[in-house]
């Protein structure tokens, strides 16, 4: 036991180190590709609030103070009238207001100015993600016309900051209706990985969203029936696995499951104390086809993750 917590101790360590050398390089930034191609879609090199969400998340209190005053500044700079995008010529979208908005509370900032109402749906409790219109109804499926939509993550990351403030969070009956398959995967529409969708999910009950007990068992099984012999998900995915074993933390259930995990993040941590993936963290549909996908080009989604699912 103690050498397995020294080993954890290690990893931890060198994971910290890894992003903390990331943020204070402000390499923070996503690759994004057209299609399944290496050529650079417009918004490449963008992504860094969504990034710092999850490595705020991971490191807590042991950020560095002084990068956290720094991305507090970054953040508040690249406020559009209490909203945010994507990155540069992207436009405001609900998911990284949201994001940012989380993350300067967790960075010190108490009470950010943030403004949701640009994208709530006019006579529901729900958030569609851009705030040029569009069905009220949940979409799980891709299309031109799905994008403009309401989208079940979210409103579950939606859920889990409301929630965390004390205030009422989006109608979480019709998005869990359509988004929660009877196996219990949670569909998600921009976020490719069988496991995103959960992680939101169950951050937004742990805050005290109102989500009933029987999805989230139904969730939890579906993700610990999903895990590799080897404790791994989705064919050794790092980005996968941590995602998994990181929503299965969240919800303090699986134990068993989240030490295989453990041991597997173990054994494919790189030496400069990252982890690295070959999935896809993002995709933008259009036309039938995927017109853009973003990945994590420096590796610090994913080592984010695993540093929160060790622990």
């Amino acid at each position: 036991m103690l050498r397995c917590q020294d080993v954890r101790g290690t990893q931890a360590r060198r994971a910290r180190r890894f992003l903390g050398n990331a943020l204070s390089q402000n390499r923070l930034n996503l690759g994004c590709f057209i299609g399944n191609t290496q050529r650079l879609a417009p918004p490449h090199d963008t992504g860094w609030v969504f990034s710092l969400h999850f490595v705020s998340r991971a490191l807590g209190a042991s950020m560095p103070l002084a990068a956290r005053r720094n991305y507090i500044e970054k953040l508040r700079a690249s406020r559009q009238s209490g909203t945010w995008s994507y990155g540069r010529g992207s436009p405001v979208d609900a998911d990284d207001t949201a994001l940012a908005a989380r993350t300067l509370i967790a960075l010190g900032d108490k009470s950010p100015e943030y403004d949701l109402s640009l994208f709530r749906c006019p006579h529901d409790r729900l958030y569609r993600t851009f705030a040029w219109g569009g069905s009220q109804a949940v979409a799980v499926e891709p299309s031109t016309a799905n994008n403009a939509g309401v989208h079940a993550e979210v409103n579950l990351n939606i859920a889990e900051l409301f929630a965390s403030q004390g205030r009422q969070p989006p109608s979480l009956e019709p998005v869990l209706e359509a988004c929660v398959t009877d196996e219990g995967r949670v569909r998600s529409y921009f976020y490719p990985s069988d496991y995103y969708g959960a992680y939101w999910l169950f951050a937004a009950r742990a805050q005290g969203a109102p989500i009933p007990p029987g999805i989230v068992n139904k969730v939890v099984r579906f993700v610990t029936d999903s895990q590799d012999a080897n404790g791994a998900w989705s064919d050794q995915d790092p980005y996968q696995t941590a995602l998994a074993a990181a929503a299965l933390r969240i919800v303090g259930r699986s134990e068993e499951q989240q030490g295989l995990a453990r041991r597997f993040l173990e054994e494919s941590q790189h030496n400069d104390g990252s982890w690295s993936t070959g999935s896809d963290l993002w995709r933008y549909t259009h036309r039938g086809g995927v017109v853009w996908n973003a990945r994590d080009s420096h590796r610090v989604v994913t080592t984010a993750l695993a540093l929160e699912a060790i622990g």
